[in-house]
């Protein structure tokens, strides 16, 4: 039939839009405009990626544990050869430098194990790949909330607002003592 269009093998234009869009306020957000502004773009940049992402998947695994085994491979993975690439990377300029190796390299292997912030501007560690293992479970989270809930509607919003509130309290606890969940959870 030639007047027809395949839905399954059309991208969808407003996604590819709205990931677009998502770059450029990573990018702006970075810049360090107008407080305000960067707060705005802050309140909204990265969660829209996350929906974009969880909006692409189809969700049709068999279990929670094949759906985490399918992420880890197209998350986790990268996560770690890049995070080693960085590690090595830094290392070697330092020893370059001639600076003290040793120290700044077991912080370096303890943040990328913990997979997520622990020391303050320590964004030669592991800052540029948190994302990835933050979106490798808030998916686990959500599939699991959506196996677990998917025919119960009302089962499926309180799962969602109990993550929400979740969510808001590690930010609070994050703000007020410094705290970070492993594997970005908060």
């Amino acid at each position: 039939m030639e007047g027809k269009i395949d839905l399954q093998r059309t991208r969808a234009g407003y996604i590819d839009a709205l990931k677009g869009l998502a770059i450029i306020l990573v990018l702006l957000g970075h810049r360090s405009f107008h407080t305000y502004i960067t707060q705005l773009i802050y309140f909204f940049h990265m969660p829209l990626f996350f929906f974009l992402s969880g909006f692409l998947d189809k969700m049709q695994y068999s279990s929670v544990f094949e759906y985490a085994q399918k992420k880890a491979k197209r998350l986790l993975y990268p996560y770690l050869v890049f995070g080693v690439l960085i590690i090595v990377y830094h290392t070697a300029f330092d020893a370059v430098r001639g600076a003290t190796v040793s120290g700044r390299l077991t912080k370096r292997v303890i943040a990328l194990l913990y997979g997520n912030y622990i020391w303050e501007n320590n964004s030669d560690y592991i800052g540029t790949l948190w994302f990835l293992v933050g979106l490798f479970f808030a998916g686990i989270f959500a599939y699991g909330m959506y196996r677990y809930a998917r025919k119960n509607k009302l089962a499926l919003l309180i799962g969602v607002m109990l993550m929400m509130c979740a969510g808001a309290a590690c930010s609070y606890v994050n703000r007020k003592y410094g705290i970070r969940l492993p594997w970005c959870i908060d």
